[in-house]
Formats: structure tokens, C-alpha cells, sequence
């Protein structure tokens, strides 16, 4: 009996220091991406170029070089996403769409909602609680219900 005891003691503290690593674990990586995307274009270039350097033993002039590199791609990309993004958005616009065809009336309230919260939390930081409020809610564009669907050549 006391040897089963021992077992389960064991088992119990193996277990909650798995739980505990991971929530730390998780927290650390959630902390380094949201510092990655509240810092900008420069902290995704220090990533980049610290790995690459670690790796590689870079000099400073690749280094310099590799910055330079990748402020030209990220100006490229810019450049392409504002160029992309209309044909991009009428895309997601119909997709919200033919959902909306299936859902009943009170999941498209709750669909709506999702909506808006996903858009203010992507504009927002996430802080979809200050961003979207029942105003907001009530003055959103609604989703068509059976539009006409039009099909890409």
C-alpha cells in the first residue's frame, strides 16, 4: 500500500511539473512572437539575423548586407500586399458570405460578432474587448444572406 502511495506521489509531482513547464514554456514563446509583431519589420530583421548568425557566423558586413536584404524584401512585400489586398478581401468577403447562407439567425449574431472581433483583434493588438463594443456591433455591415455566388475564370 505505501509502496503504491510512493508511486502516485511521484507520478503526481512528474505531472504537474510537465503542466508547469508547459504553461511556462508557452508564455515565453507567446511573449517573444507578440514582441516580434508590436515591434515591427526591425524586430522580425533582428530575428532573422540573430539565427542566421548564430548559425553561420556571420561578419558584419554580411550582416549588414542581410539587413539590408531584408528591409528591401519587406518593402517588396508591402508593396505586393497593397496591390493583393482588395482581390484578397473580396475573397474572404465571399466566404463570410456562403457562411452566412448556413447559419441560422441567432449563429449569425454570434458569426457576426466573431467577425468583428477577429478584424479588431488583428488591427488592435487582440484587445477586441476595447475595440468592439455593441455599437459597433449593431452599426457592422451584415452578411448577405443567399448571395449570388460568381466563380474566378
Amino acid at each position: 500500500m505505501k509502496w503504491g502511495k510512493g508511486v502516485a506521489g511521484i507520478i503526481l509531482v512528474f505531472a504537474t511539473g510537465m503542466a508547469l513547464g508547459w504553461v511556462v514554456a508557452h508564455a515565453s514563446y507567446r511573449k517573444k512572437v507578440d514582441n516580434m509583431l508590436k515591434g515591427g519589420p526591425e524586430a522580425f530583421q533582428d530575428v532573422i539575423v540573430k539565427r542566421m548568425n548564430r548559425k553561420l557566423k556571420l561578419d558584419s558586413q554580411q550582416e549588414k548586407k542581410l539587413r539590408e536584404i531584408l528591409l528591401d524584401t519587406h518593402d517588396q512585400m508591402v508593396e505586393a500586399r497593397e496591390e493583393l489586398n482588395p482581390e484578397i478581401q473580396e475573397i474572404l468577403r465571399e466566404a463570410k458570405n456562403k457562411v452566412g447562407t448556413i447559419l441560422k439567425p441567432e449563429q449569425m449574431k454570434k458569426f457576426e460578432k466573431m467577425a468583428l472581433e477577429s478584424q479588431a483583434g488583428h488591427y488592435l493588438d487582440g484587445d477586441t474587448e476595447a475595440a468592439v463594443d455593441t455599437a459597433t456591433i449593431n452599426s457592422a455591415s451584415t452578411v448577405e444572406r443567399n448571395p449570388p455566388v460568381t466563380r474566378r475564370q
